[in-house]
């Protein structure tokens, strides 16, 4: 699928629908200060959806994740990892991108120090894996993504035009929050960088595909 060149057409995608956003983030790239990586893998958490921390309206009202689009929304999750998202929707809506897996362009030094691994395959292939090799934390929450000034993260334009881009369901949905939901979204290209569950790529459907049967 085509991937958003400019930041003005990628902040459009994120106001308007957070489940066109997450593959199109697929390639867009993530700088934390010397750590540049490639987006490969998110999951869509919309405000309707039961699996979203904004669902039933019970939120509390300084959560990121009500904040503007294109601003990060983090969070501790498991007692010991920290998760990084895309704010989508207009403020006050509560939807996000979750990034779930990246692939790794510069600063291999410094994320294989933080994760402890010598493997570039196992960096960045898990949401919380990503967050701890870019150095994510609570201090980045409510960012803005797209500053031109100086800050510790930001969102890059990709160097590609297109992705190949697969869907499944989401991973560590309760049934009831909308496990089968598929709002899971993989660089083919890239699956080796990915985190693993449910990447049979011969039973996943191919996101083009899908939208020229549409």
């Amino acid at each position: 699928m085509p991937i958003p060149q400019s930041t003005q057409e990628l902040k459009a995608i994120l106001e308007r629908d957070v489940v066109l956003a997450a593959p199109s983030l697929i390639g867009w790239r993530i700088l934390a200060e010397k750590c540049l990586v490639e987006i490969v893998e998110t999951e869509a958490y919309r405000w309707d959806d039961p699996g979203c921390h904004a669902f039933g309206r019970n939120r509390m009202k300084n959560m990121a994740m009500l904040g503007p689009f294109g601003h990060a929304y983090v969070y501790f999750t498991y007692g010991n990892h920290w998760m990084f998202n895309v704010v989508a929707h207009p403020a006050g809506d509560g939807s996000a991108v979750l990034i779930r897996a990246a692939k790794p362009l510069e600063g291999g030094e410094i994320m294989a120090a933080r994760r402890g691994r010598t493997k570039a395959t196992d960096w960045l292939s898990g949401p919380g894996k990503v967050a701890q090799a870019l150095g994510i934390d609570s201090a980045q929450n409510g960012i803005d993504l797209f500053s031109t000034g100086e800050t510790p993260i930001r969102l890059l334009p990709p160097e590609r035009e297109s992705s190949n881009v697969l869907v499944t369901k989401r991973i560590g949905i309760h049934p009831e929050k909308g496990f089968d939901t598929p709002w899971r979204f993989v660089n083919s290209d890239a699956v080796e960088f990915s985190s693993k569950p449910g990447l049979d790529k011969s039973k996943l459907n191919h996101l083009a595909q899908r939208q020229n049967n549409t």
